[in-house]
């Protein structure tokens, strides 16, 4: 599972960023102010203990000047001011001889004419200097105080007051730690207050991270809740805007994409799309359908080589390429016009796009023309042929030829032109049912189906009369249906006429009529011959007789079962057979009680 919290490897987080420097700031503002303000206390102490060592030279002056000047008593009298205010005195002639010294012994110590602080004081009055002593072997502090006889006006000699830097150091140590606890307080508060000012900061930004990233997966229905700063609330605000308008765009997008989808798989035409190295890019139902594969299986144009050569030729000549091919799916054959063209994309890609047309039934249809035209030229020509055989025989025989050959031969003429009457009443029969298909026009009306079967029967009777065929008709009481009753009539004498050529002598012919849920059913069932299986799908073409000399010998034109097709069809509904052979046949049209042709 993908890590959240891991950051891009040499980026840190915002937080990081932030968060040292403010700390970073705070650490060096209190490093110089400590170091400023150490500077400033030292400075400070310095200037007080120099204060402290002038009011105490002009303390002890005062005194100095009002005793005897005695050598050994200045030198009792400097030793206990020393004690009683804890700073070492020292009095100095104007040669630098120490006259008496408060710590030492005066006879002991050194000429101090050198001493910068005694030069100064005899220069100016007063004289500073912080350095080392050679005689007490530690940094002293000294100021040094001329002191002049009134009446005289010149110096008589010069009064140094000293502390040892040692104590002040102690201080200065002292207020050194104070000012290092402070600063690392003030640090540490500092690192409290940024660490939770920095992360209110940063809280929101990682929100909006969130919020990014789920609008970068696509969750575009996300929205992110705007807090923090004035900046950041309007950041969000403009990234929820974006990811509704993105949103809406992508519902737009994707219904236009499942319109085009539902176009490209819906067409009629299979649609081929090749990117220049023969990779399908795109295929609809329609072709897998025509080759018999699903999309899935196809990736390549090779897996498809009635395309092959057209592909090549296309890309090879950048121009459209047409040509007819033929699918073998099973026993099944789908004739395909393609038509391939090139197409450029961006970048200069090439492909090829194919439309292909199913074009089966237009060759059928081709195919049905052409023999329906040698079917009608050949149920033409030998009636013609007949006809004009005996035309000829009879103009070239003799005047002496007996009367009885010239009736049988215009016997012929006369049947085989009602032969050819007939064949032509169904012709024109076909072509004005085919018509009112096309037109979905039909004159129908509420007719009792017994009164139609009736008739039906009633027509096909003498020749059920002359091979003594019994003919029943069976239907339910008040049967009645929206049909055209002259048409339907027409299709049940077909059938029942038929059922009567091709019956045995003595045989019976049950003609029944009922209703089935939203159907109704009309059966003519017979006992005659039968049909061989293998005729069954074909008996209802035009012209197709199973034997087809005892069709013509029986008069039949090949047309009726066609007629009653139609018919059916165009009542909505559907006729169908069933036969064994030797045991009879049955055939049922079913029409809709209720159906859709215009009245």
């Amino acid at each position: 599972m993908k890590n959240k919290n891991k950051y891009t490897p040499g980026r840190q987080s915002l937080f990081w960023q932030i968060y040292p420097a403010f700390l970073a700031v705070v650490a060096l503002a209190v490093l110089i102010t400590g170091i400023f303000s150490a500077r400033l206390f030292k400075n400070e102490l310095i200037n007080h203990t120099k204060r402290e060592l002038f009011i105490a030279a002009t303390t002890i002056r005062e005194i100095l000047y009002n005793s005897p000047f005695d050598r050994s008593y200045l030198d009792e009298e400097c030793k206990d001011l020393g004690r009683k205010t804890g700073v070492r005195i020292t009095y100095i002639a104007l040669n630098g001889t120490v006259l008496c010294d408060s710590e030492k012994d005066p006879a002991t110590m050194d000429n101090h004419a050198d001493r910068p602080e005694f030069k100064a004081a005899l220069e100016t009055g007063t004289g500073t200097s912080i350095r080392y002593s050679h005689t007490l072997e530690k940094d002293m502090m000294y100021f040094a105080l001329a002191l002049r006889n009134p009446a005289k006006g010149h110096p008589e000699g010069v009064l140094r007051t000293s502390v040892p830097l040692a104590s002040i150091k102690i201080v200065l140590q002292k207020r050194y730690g104070e000012l290092l606890y402070t600063g690392l307080l003030v640090v540490l508060i500092a690192a409290v207050v940024s660490f939770v000012t920095v992360k209110a900061l940063t809280r929101p930004l990682e929100k909006l991270r969130e919020g990014a990233e789920r609008l970068a997966s696509g969750n575009f229905n996300y929205r992110i809740q705007p807090e923090g700063t004035r900046e950041l609330y309007r950041v969000a605000e403009a990234l929820n805007q974006m990811a509704l308008q993105i949103n809406k765009h992508i519902e737009t997008i994707s219904q236009r994409q499942k319109e085009l989808e539902a176009i490209f798989n819906n067409m009629a035409e299979g649609l081929l799309l090749i990117n220049g190295n023969g990779e399908i890019v795109q295929i609809n139902k329609t072709l897998c359908k025509m080759i018999g594969s699903r999309s899935s299986e196809i990736k390549n144009i090779s897996q498809i080589p009635s395309l092959i050569n057209i592909y090549e030729n296309t890309m090879n000549s950048g121009k459209c390429v047409e040509d007819e091919i033929i699918f073998t799916a099973g026993k099944e054959e789908t004739h395909v016009r393609v038509r391939s063209v090139l197409i450029e994309e961006g970048g200069g890609e090439r492909g090829v796009l194919m439309v292909l047309s199913d074009i089966t039934r237009l060759k059928q249809l081709e195919e049905i023309r052409r023999q329906f035209v040698a079917n009608v030229s050949h149920e033409l020509k030998t009636p013609l042929t007949a006809i004009k055989g005996c035309i000829e025989t009879i103009q070239n025989e003799e005047s002496s030829a007996p009367l009885s050959a010239s009736k049988t031969f215009l016997d012929i003429i006369a049947k085989n032109a009602d032969r050819m009457h007939a064949i032509i009443e169904d012709l024109l029969t076909l072509a004005r049912i085919e018509q009112q298909e096309q037109t979905k026009r039909l004159d129908i009306q509420s007719c009792h189906l017994a009164r139609i079967l009736n008739s039906a029967v009633e027509s096909a009777m003498p020749g059920a009369r002359e091979k003594n065929i019994l003919l029943h008709v069976d239907c339910e009481k008040g049967l009645a249906a929206e049909l055209n009753a002259s048409l339907m009539e027409q299709a049940v004498f077909n059938l029942v006429d038929n059922a009567v050529k091709y019956s045995e002598e003595g045989t019976r012919v049950e003609i029944k009529a009922c209703r089935d849920n939203n159907d109704i059913v009309i059966q003519v069932i017979d006992e005659g011959p039968g049909i061989p299986p293998e005729h069954l799908p074909h008996i209802f073409e035009r012209f197709y007789r199973v034997d087809k000399s005892r069709s013509r010998k029986l008069g039949g034109t090949g047309l009726g079962l066609s007629i009653v097709k139609h018919i059916a069809q165009l009542h909505g509904g559907r006729v169908e057979v069933k036969s064994t052979p030797g045991k009879g046949t049955t055939f049922t049209i079913r029409i809709p009680v209720q159906h859709k042709n215009l009245i």
